[in-house]
């Protein structure tokens, strides 16, 4: 701020923008750094329009999230089944996108200013399924 330039960039997840089934904990803390970036983006336009704000919501991007366990203690470990520790979940029909492309994105999205930055081109429909579906209830009071 006080360079009058600059770019934050914060990671949270394409979940950060939609939701996804039986990750609660995971779906809300992604979702809170999607709201903690439209938060930080807002003041920084105020007191310092140079200062920009990407925030990262990728989705399939091989890098080992779902073995995430390996870097817990054993003591500390919670007894989960095979089937959801450790797991991948079903990509099915979605291209994996390699890091060192994420990292081209995101330099991309700093010399564009841009705010939003997701991974794979689809992620518009999950994002406009939520918004749907909380448009089609949130005025509908009577």
């Amino acid at each position: 701020m006080a360079r009058g330039t600059g770019h934050v960039v914060n990671t949270s997840s394409v979940v950060g923008l939609s939701v996804g089934p039986e990750i609660a904990p995971y779906t809300a803390s992604k979702h809170a750094v999607v709201a903690l970036s439209e938060s930080l983006r807002t003041e920084l336009s105020e007191r310092a329009p140079g200062v920009g704000v990407t925030v990262l919501c990728p989705s399939h991007v091989p890098t080992r999230i779902g073995d995430a366990q390996r870097n817990r203690p054993h003591a500390l470990t919670p007894e989960r089944s095979g089937a959801i520790a450790g797991q991948p979940r079903d990509r099915s029909g979605l291209a994996p996108v390699a890091p060192s492309r994420v990292g081209e994105m995101v330099a991309d999205a700093i010399e564009a200013n841009r705010f939003y930055l997701t991974t794979h081109p689809d992620s518009g429909a999950l994002v406009r399924y939520r918004f749907s579906r909380i448009l089609g209830e949130v005025d509908d009071i009577g």
